[in-house]
């Protein structure tokens, strides 16, 4: 079942607005593993060995580089206005290689389009789930039984939040995406360092996502044409 095109739920009630931004401020960072503990999970290659591999494959979980946490998104989850989104992030590609996911960690705005690539020659029955209050439910799914096949599916969420991206025909392949009401987000880097730019001045909750530790938030002032730095951690 593929439910091309359609919106899965409802607009949010105040959306955010594109406005020019005077004097804005930067928000930079270090996103720090804290008490986390960096953590892999393996995982039975079952079937399809020529293209999946064989025996098991090592899924990393919680990753980082000395203190900092890897594979983190920081983002504002309440501002009213200010920049626009970039076109990236309005659609993104997933691609299926070797029977991975790519890229595993990403970020889509709300009421953009989530498109999947099959890039292999074996099938792959990709599904997408919404995460919220410690339950799922289906968004899509849909069957890729060729190499080249590509689906393009519009996600609007009544809420901004995590879908989790899973292929029901191979139990060990798993992404994430966050969906976004506004473009005041960044992947850290592979320091865990990350830049919030072009941020209205005023006071913030700055939150960190990780997919499998959750969120974390923190305050952040932003003072007209100032950087302000913080170090949010697990």
């Amino acid at each position: 079942l593929l439910l091309a095109g359609a919106q899965i739920g409802a607009p949010a009630a105040e959306p955010y607005r594109v406005e020019s931004v005077v004097e804005g401020g930067r928000i930079t960072g270090r996103v720090l593993l804290g008490a986390a503990r960096p953590r892999a999970a393996l995982l039975y290659v079952a079937k399809d060995h020529a293209v999946c591999g064989t025996g098991t494959r090592q899924v990393p979980i919680v990753r980082n580089n000395g203190e900092a946490l890897l594979d983190a998104v920081v983002y504002i989850e309440r501002i009213a206005s200010g920049k626009p989104f970039r076109a990236a992030a309005r659609k993104v590609t997933i691609n299926q290689a070797g029977c991975h996911f790519v890229p595993n960690i990403t970020v889509l705005a709300n009421g953009g389009v989530l498109e999947a690539i099959n890039s292999d020659p074996v099938l792959h029955n990709i599904h997408v789930y919404a995460l919220g209050n410690n339950l799922r439910h289906s968004v899509f799914y849909v069957s890729q039984p060729q190499r080249g096949d590509i689906t393009s599916t519009t996600i609007a969420l009544p809420e901004a939040g995590a879908l989790l991206v899973s292929c029901d025909a191979h139990q060990f392949m798993r992404a994430h995406v966050l969906v976004v009401n506004n473009p005041y987000y960044a992947q850290v880097d592979s320091g865990g360092d990350f830049s919030l730019d072009e941020v209205p001045p005023g006071n913030y909750e700055v939150t960190v996502w990780h997919h499998a530790l959750g969120r974390s938030s923190s305050r952040a002032e932003v003072k007209p044409g100032r950087t302000t730095t913080i170090r949010p951690s697990f």
